[in-house]
């Protein structure tokens, strides 16, 4: 395995100058980064691109790495990452993923979760990830294989909230073979994740099979995917300036008078928005069942909507959201979700 000890940029490191350019100028001196280090390729690139610039602009870093124990290789990954930070001299911690999960969860769900949730525990300013172009490429196949609309497909933000953290990520914009020459230039070790071979994976099929066959037919395939990521990106934040004017302001409450003067289309958008802001996000199917039975229920009924552990109540001219109780088992003991009519719908 190669050395990662850190060696200076060269003038001809066309990735770090343009690293530097675009990411340095938004790190302040008290700035507190922290790399989401899995000792791959892309966070070994990162880790040794921002430990060169905080030698140019003083920030504080460190790096962490989540042991997910999947893998039998997973306490060499540890150890490999560990020396990787005493080389760069990078604080390094590091925590064991709880992958328990509700029934349904896939096991690229859990991962998923249990990284995002040790991030928000770092209690740092910015939590920086290493995906790059080709991961935005590959997120913008899969949400819109899944059917996702414009929000989804947006795919991954630069910059987005974490807790009081946020999430940054400063290589969107770069394809990975520079992150490979990069390393490469550097003499940069990484470690291999056996299961990125395997096109068991959603994302590894679309990896391995799908973006190779595109590429070969539009080279220019992956870029333009990520660009059309950002004009998802512009047509979801003017959607949610939309909603927030239909709104008169956003609150804890939504008066249903909004809705009455919009129509079908910015009715659906306004009462997303509202919902998003709670965490939640409505299928199709059961955003339509929510507008049908909040907007056309009698006068004097006060109908709810349970979406996960919310309720959506409507009470007084008004739509208020708050903590659902658990339904009671049906006649043969069915479960809450069995019981309810329809997908999302019971007693509040």
């Amino acid at each position: 395995m190669a050395s990662s000890r850190k060696s200076p940029p060269t003038e001809a490191d066309a990735l770090y100058r343009h690293f530097s350019a675009r990411a340095g100028a938004d790190l302040a001196a008290a700035t507190q980064v922290a790399v989401g280090f899995s000792g791959g390729l892309d966070s070994s690139v990162l880790l040794h691109l921002l430990a060169c610039l905080r030698d140019e602009r003083p920030f504080v870093l460190s790096a962490f790495h989540l042991h997910h124990g999947l893998s039998p290789h997973a306490d060499d990954w540890l150890a490999h990452c560990a020396a990787v930070c005493e080389r760069l001299g990078v604080p390094f911690s590091w925590r064991r993923a709880d992958l328990d999960a509700a029934a349904g969860d896939s096991l690229e769900a859990r991962a998923r979760a249990a990284r995002y949730a040790a991030y928000a525990a770092l209690g740092v300013d910015r939590v920086a990830l290493a995906h790059h172009r080709d991961d935005q490429a590959e997120t913008v196949l899969y949400r819109l294989a899944r059917g996702a609309g414009v929000h989804g497909a947006a795919a991954m933000p630069a910059l987005r909230p974490l807790g009081l953290s946020r999430v940054w990520r400063p290589l969107l914009d770069v394809p990975r073979a520079d992150l490979l020459a990069y390393a490469q230039q550097h003499g940069l070790g990484w470690v291999e994740d056996e299961s990125n071979r395997s096109i068991e994976y959603d994302r590894n099929y679309l990896r391995r099979r799908v973006l190779p066959e595109l590429e070969a037919r539009f080279p220019a395939a992956p870029a333009a995917l990520a660009r059309a990521a950002r004009h998802f990106g512009e047509a979801a934040q003017l959607l949610d300036e939309l909603a927030e004017l239909d709104a008169g302001g956003w609150s804890p409450r939504l008066a249903l008078a909004c809705f009455e003067p919009l129509t079908p289309a910015r009715r659906r958008n306004l009462l997303r928005a509202f919902l998003a802001r709670a965490g939640l996000r409505p299928d199709e199917r059961q955003l339509a069942l929510l507008l049908e039975q909040m907007l056309e229920a009698r006068a004097d009924a006060n109908p709810c909507f349970r979406l996960g552990g919310i309720a959506v109540h409507r009470y007084r001219g008004e739509l208020w959201l708050g903590e659902a109780r658990p339904l009671p088992p049906g006649p043969q003991g069915l479960s809450d979700a069995e019981s309810a009519p329809l997908p999302g719908w019971g007693a509040c």
